[in-house]
């Protein structure tokens, strides 16, 4: 689980990120003026280090460290699958999502809440210094590496993001995407988003195809939690 929300929200901020470059919001330099605090929503969200503990445990994941300079093609990788029908609570997906101590892991600050109705808001702080290595290391092609990396020499400092909406996954396709907002700073990509929908569908599909031992049966919010089945493979990652 852990493994599949660092995934999933590696593929919204780098799809955010190829949107705007691509020219969709007419992208000029002075559009950093429009960033403002680095600090992210505040979502109300709280976790301990039992939930911590427990939601590692419902993972069935192995977790093994590789050399602190290995390339980032090279710094994380995957193993064997391993069955996990498992519901995670709130506060032990923020606990996971807090506590991910791979290289290139983008983001700081994160939190997750749940809401009453099935959808789902997130917030955190984006470590522009990792997006372009974090790109590289999940295969993103050399195109979008430029892309991104374009894209970076326009953004302040590292901005909050905000992502709002409801998803869901079956049998490893996207059966459930309904995008309420997604903001970067103080701007908002969500008409940008919602307009190329099914490409960034088919960008994140791809890349959960390319994780060996993953298999995503269902992951759904049911009742205020999470509940994924399916596979997830052992992991070693550079710290």
């Amino acid at each position: 689980m852990k493994i599949l929300l660092g995934i999933v929200i590696a593929v919204v901020v780098i799809a955010i990120i190829v949107v705007g470059v691509l020219g969709y919001l007419g992208f000029m330099p002075g559009v950093s003026n429009l960033f403002g605090s680095n600090k992210p929503r505040d979502l109300g969200v709280s976790y301990t280090s039992n939930d911590f503990k427990s939601a590692r445990a419902k993972t069935n994941t192995i977790i093994t460290d590789l050399p602190s300079e290995a390339s980032p093609e090279a710094s994380i990788k995957f193993g064997t699958p391993r069955k996990v029908d498992a519901t995670f609570t709130q506060a032990e997906c923020n606990a996971l999502l807090n506590n991910h101590p791979w290289k290139y892991y983008p983001l700081k600050d994160c939190q997750l809440k749940i809401n009453p109705d099935g959808s789902a808001a997130f917030s955190a702080v984006l470590m522009v210094d990792r997006l372009r290595d974090t790109a590289q290391a999940l295969g993103t092609s050399e195109e979008n590496l430029k892309v991104i990396e374009d894209y970076l020499k326009l953004v302040p400092g590292d901005p909050p993001i905000y992502v709002e909406g409801k998803a869901g996954i079956t049998n490893n396709q996207i059966s459930v995407l309904n995008v309420a907002d997604i903001e970067v700073g103080k701007l908002s990509f969500t008409k940008q988003v919602v307009d190329n929908e099914n490409s960034l569908t088919n960008e994140a599909e791809n890349l959960m195809g390319s994780i060996t031992g993953m298999n995503i049966e269902s992951l759904q919010i049911v009742n205020g939690t999470f509940h994924f089945k399916g596979t997830l493979p052992d992991v070693a990652r550079s710290k």
